[in-house]
């Protein structure tokens, strides 16, 4: 496969697990809240009507694995989207953004990690505690990798000019609105870190998928 059709089919996985990320986000968090109970987000009450449908298959902790089981398509959609954009930048990026594609690898294939352990194995076949060191080390630690990562991938792209602004802009700007869904936004993980990440995604997959590589590498003016 050429570099060219790498990147373009790279660009619509991103989009795909974006799109994927940002449906699945409310499904997973209302499923969570009426299986274990708690206050759900304020955002959510005027999707339940449209989710309620989509909550009533099977027990309620059997929906909510299901739909936590869903999250891995969506990290491994966006490794997909990843390999893509690093082979789209090259050696463009400088020593930051090589370090911020490391970062954002590694983060993501924790990541994948996590939820193997947390939703297809569960605590019923790990026990605690187990369950919940795997929980911590791959689900929230590699959400803390992938972060970093983020973050130095939008500043190099976005000093190298290799992304549009708005592509890197979106990327800088997931992990710092993962913070704030956490706490009052969305309110569940792995959702809450989702939903920002597949926004972003979508927006690098597309300027992968049209392959605009003119208008998104022209060279810096001289200062």
């Amino acid at each position: 496969m050429s570099k060219s059709n790498l990147t373009r089919w790279s660009g619509l996985a991103a989009m795909l697990g974006g799109v994927l990320g940002i449906v699945l986000a409310p499904v997973a968090t209302s499923a969570s809240f009426v299986a274990y109970g708690g206050s759900p987000p304020s955002w959510v009450s005027p999707l339940r009507p449209a989710l309620d449908a989509l909550l009533a298959f099977a027990t309620p902790a059997e929906v909510y694995a299901t739909y936590g089981k869903v999250f891995f398509l969506v990290f491994l959609l966006f490794l997909a989207g990843l390999a893509g954009l690093r082979a789209q930048v090259g050696e463009d990026v400088g020593r930051q953004g090589k370090l911020g594609f490391q970062l954002a690898y590694v983060g993501l294939a924790m990541n994948l990690a996590g939820n193997i352990t947390d939703y297809w194995l569960g605590e019923e076949i790990l026990h605690q505690p187990l369950w919940g060191a795997s929980f911590v080390m791959f689900t929230l630690l590699g959400l803390l990798v992938y972060m970093v990562g983020s973050i130095f991938l939008g500043l190099a792209t976005w000093r190298a000019n290799t992304l549009p602004r708005w592509a890197a802009g979106a990327l800088m700007l997931a992990p710092p609105l993962t913070i704030v869904n956490s706490i009052w936004g969305v309110r569940h993980i792995p959702s809450a870190q989702v939903l920002p990440q597949a926004v972003a995604w979508v927006l690098v997959g597309y300027f992968l998928w049209v392959d605009k590589r003119a208008g998104a590498a022209q060279p810096r003016p001289a200062i």
